[in-house]
């Protein structure tokens, strides 16, 4: 009963289907991947949301232009803005390379950071949906057994939910720069992603890069469930 009234009615079949997305655009993951997927679709990237301070503009933007930097070097362009994580998927990963060439300013993801850490998660509807994932990837005979789940659990001692990276192998494989910023936070501000994970734009000329500037802080309203 739990579960039903604070699962913001997702059925079984569409986490199922956010799933099998995942997994098509990462055939590579590992149980400690699918972990940190649920993870942050639940409660972000919480230890970098507290590290984005306002103080810490400068380091956060700079890094984020030392990441588009690389991306660029390695030819690195996935075709998405964003996509969704998780069950949940309170939260998205939004990819600076494609954000940032349709001239988006990158202090607007700064901010926005900032303010996700107001969505707090449920605990209890993570360790539900941790269950669903478990028996589903174990049912279908992909290399990851029961016991390989028990044994990652004991290992990073999964009663208290810690915040893991990805693997190794996840960030050799996947290593587009990105963000996770609370959904609700990025759809209000930018409404044409709706629905649309490419975007689109009204400029007639391809978008290019431009240098960012700091904007002025935005007022947004509050959601239900944020806190002050």
């Amino acid at each position: 009963m739990i579960h039903k009234e604070i699962d913001e009615n997702r059925t079984r079949e569409e986490k199922i289907e956010s799933l099998n997305r995942f997994l098509r655009a990462h055939p590579l993951a590992e149980i400690q991947d699918l972990y940190k997927w649920l993870y942050y679709g639940e409660f972000g990237e919480i230890a970098i949301q507290e590290f984005y301070t306002e103080k810490k503009n400068a380091p956060a933007l700079h890094s984020m232009l030392e990441e588009l930097r690389f991306d660029g070097d390695n030819n690195i362009s996935p075709e998405n803005v964003w996509e969704p994580l998780g069950f949940s998927q309170r939260y998205l990963m939004v990819y600076l390379t494609p954000y940032y060439n349709m001239e988006y300013p990158l202090m607007r993801i700064v901010n926005l950071i900032q303010r996700s850490s107001a969505f707090q998660g449920y605990r209890m509807r993570f360790k539900l949906d941790w269950i669903l994932l478990k028996d589903e990837i174990v049912s279908r005979n992909i290399g990851f057994s029961k016991q390989d789940f028990i044994n990652f659990e004991d290992r990073i001692q999964f009663h208290q939910l810690p915040e893991l990276d990805f693997s190794d192998t996840f960030r050799q494989n996947y290593p587009a720069a990105k963000r996770i910023i609370a959904g609700k936070l990025f759809f209000e501000y930018f409404p044409e992603f709706i629905g649309e994970p490419r975007g689109f734009t009204l400029l007639e000329d391809e978008a290019g890069s431009s240098v960012p500037q700091e904007e002025e802080e935005m007022v947004y309203p509050r959601w239900e469930g944020e806190a002050l």
